[in-house]
């Protein structure tokens, strides 16, 4: 009897862990999914959304999956008897896991709700600037994220728990190792089955990533630019252009004398005709910047 305990519980606890891993991801897609859908037709709404979130399923188990691996890996490191101290340390490590992919999850899904768009590991490389970007955050209403990270703490704390619990038995399984590849090929898959108009909304923006991260891997390209300053502005010097800077420490203001090479379209203006349309395009800017258009 002991036995049988003994074999049956790593794998109640690491089905324990995926749950828990799928719960987040999962109320956030919903929630995504009710601000989406049209109010009509209530059951088509119920059909629809029980579709989608079964095809989004494997890509968030999938990265539970690959946490549970991650993890099991630390346990296998450890001592096999763990002192308190050691069960501690697992559990902070494995709840400071938890909290990271989550956040990010959560800072995805304020992101589209507020913007339309997702997140992207790339953003993460304006994190330096991040200074810059407050008045934009604060202008759109980051209420809805402080009250996400609160409610997420405190999930964290239940998290913790039940890592605690499971710091003695958690072990690499090899049912589950042998199913990650299928759940793998079902992961890519539905990110292809979703539909077209809310297959962008619903894609885990973790595994999104991770695929990204692999393509630009394969390709040889770096996974963050690191372009700087000089070499950004190179891309924005005018072509066929002659001007002169007003002044060194704003590069982009200029004075335009005239242009050369072939004419690429041209604008007839009647001598009795007197344009005064002027068309300003202005493209990420932050609130900061554009007040007077109401930010």
């Amino acid at each position: 009897m002991q036995e049988s305990l003994t074999t049956t519980r790593p794998a109640v606890d690491a089905m324990r862990f995926l749950v828990a891993w799928l719960a987040g991801p999962m109320l956030l897609r919903t929630a995504t999914l009710m601000t989406l859908l049209p109010a009509a037709n209530h059951w088509q709404n119920i059909t629809l959304s029980a579709r989608i979130l079964a095809l989004a399923i494997p890509q968030d188990l999938f990265i539970a999956m690959q946490a549970l691996f991650c993890l099991s890996f630390v346990r296998f490191a450890l001592p096999r008897r763990l002192s308190r101290g050691w069960c501690v340390l697992f559990a902070s490590l494995a709840t400071l896991l938890y909290l990271i992919i989550h956040s990010y999850l959560l800072v995805d899904f304020v992101l589209y709700i507020k913007t339309g768009l997702r997140m992207d590991y790339s953003f993460l490389g304006f994190l330096s600037e991040a200074k810059s970007f407050a008045s934009s955050a604060w202008a759109i209403g980051l209420g809805s994220l402080a009250v996400g990270f609160v409610a997420l703490l405190v999930v964290g704390g239940m998290i913790y728990r039940l890592f605690r619990q499971m710091a003695e038995s958690l072990r690499f399984s090899w049912p589950i190792a042998a199913a990650f590849p299928v759940v793998a090929v079902l992961a890519a898959a539905s990110r292809d089955a979703l539909p077209d108009q809310l297959g962008y909304a619903m894609d885990n923006v973790v595994l999104a990533d991770e695929m990204k991260l692999i393509a630009h891997w394969i390709d040889g390209e770096p996974a963050l630019s690191s372009a700087t300053e000089s070499e950004a502005l190179q891309w924005l010097e005018p072509q066929g252009e002659n001007f002169r800077r007003v002044s060194p420490n704003y590069p982009l203001l200029k004075y335009t004398d005239g242009f050369y090479g072939e004419k690429q379209f041209e604008i007839r203006i009647a001598t009795e005709e007197r344009p005064h349309v002027v068309f300003l395009f202005l493209e990420s800017f932050r609130a900061a910047d554009i007040g007077v258009l109401g930010g």
